[in-house]
């Protein structure tokens, strides 16, 4: 009897673990294959911009109410290195000099985008004169947008800490429901087999 328990319990610990522990990929096409459908899924659209004279890019920094937002830390990064940074003024706008044709990471509060600058009198005739990046996004949990820069965390991606922390603790809560009641029932044959009293 005391078997079946342990079995029993043993089931629905691994059914536990196997809710917290990402789902692995089935490959249907060949794993590299689906790696790259997956890569080009979540590629972002990259904006060209034509720089001025001296690698000068300028832009503007505005929140979801097209409000320019003042003091905000603008970010320019370039292969996961920070190559410049530049604050806007009372109406939003940026400028970052000395910068060189290729492609860039721009950051500003919590907004963000990718873009090519190029040199000048050589964009193409559809490039951008300006960069804009509109900040106050609503990301709403588990629908966070994947980004190129933040590398997967280990065995459970890239989750974050509330939830790991509500996971861990429903799991433990799981494990001593399983390990109590198993002690309950087994409290309960020691009694049943106690001889009766006269």
């Amino acid at each position: 009897m005391n078997s079946w328990r342990f079995l029993k319990a043993t089931f629905v610990s691994m059914a536990s673990c196997g809710l917290l522990i990402p789902q692995l990929e089935l490959f249907a096409a060949g794993p590299n294959q689906a790696v790259k459908q997956r890569k080009t899924a979540q590629e972002p659209a990259i904006i060209d911009i034509a720089m001025a004279a001296g690698g000068i890019v300028t832009g503007k920094v505005m929140d979801l109410q097209n409000k320019e937002l003042q003091g905000v830390v603008v970010s320019v990064r370039q292969s996961d290195r920070e190559v410049a940074t530049a604050v806007t003024d009372k109406t939003g706008v940026f400028a970052v000099e000395n910068l060189r044709g290729g492609s860039y990471h721009v950051v500003a509060a919590n907004g963000h985008g990718w873009f090519r600058f190029w040199a000048p009198n050589t964009a193409p005739p559809a490039a951008h004169r300006k960069v804009l990046i509109v900040s106050g996004a609503v990301i709403i949990r588990a629908q966070n947008v994947v980004d190129r820069n933040v590398p997967s965390s280990g065995v459970f991606g890239n989750v974050d800490v509330i939830t790991l922390g509500v996971l861990g603790a429903a799991f433990t809560g799981l494990s001593f429901a399983i390990y109590n009641y198993t002690e309950i029932d087994a409290l309960k044959e020691a009694n049943d087999r106690l001889p009766a009293t006269p």
